[in-house]
Order: C-alpha cells, then sequence, then structure tokens
C-alpha cells in the first residue's frame, strides 16, 4: 500500500471513528515519508484513542519538523492538558 493510500484509509478510519487503526496506518505512513503533518495526524489519531504520550510525541516531532506550520503549534499542550485531566479523574 502507497503512503498516499494508507493516508487515504486512515482518513476513513477517522471518520468512521476506528481512531486505533487510523493511528496504525498514520504510523506506518510516517515511518515511509516523515511529514508534519503525517506527524499531526498520527497525534491526532493517538490522542482520539487515548494514546496521550504517544500523541504528544508525536505533535513534537511534527512541530520539529515544521515549527512555524499553526496546525501543529497547539497540539502537545492540548496532549498534556488531556493527560492531566485523565489522571485528576483517576
Amino acid at each position: 500500500m502507497s503512503t498516499a493510500d494508507q493516508v487515504q484509509a486512515a482518513l476513513q478510519c477517522i471518520n468512521r471513528g476506528e481512531y486505533q487503526q487510523a493511528a496504525q496506518l498514520f504510523a506506518q505512513a510516517v515511518a515511509a515519508s516523515p511529514s508534519s503533518n503525517l506527524w499531526n495526524d498520527l497525534g491526532y489519531a493517538q490522542l482520539a484513542c487515548g494514546c496521550v504520550h504517544e500523541a504528544e510525541r508525536s505533535f513534537r516531532q511534527a512541530i520539529a519538523i515544521a515549527p512555524r506550520q499553526p496546525a501543529s503549534g497547539h497540539r502537545p499542550g492540548r496532549a498534556a492538558g488531556q493527560h492531566r485531566q485523565d489522571r485528576s479523574r483517576g
């Protein structure tokens, strides 16, 4: 499966709420062709399925590649906030 096919399949998974599968597909796409957008998409999918630490790492990778890209600028804070919120519940 090409990177473009993986991304398309991952986006379809997100539309169906299948975030774990989407994260796996985005991870494969990132491994084949790392980009800020793919790292950001991977982070979103990871965050959506509750993998907060992994999401934060992915968002930080997105920022490292393209620090001026607005789409990835706020995500690590969101992931960290989600982690704090989850810890306060448990």
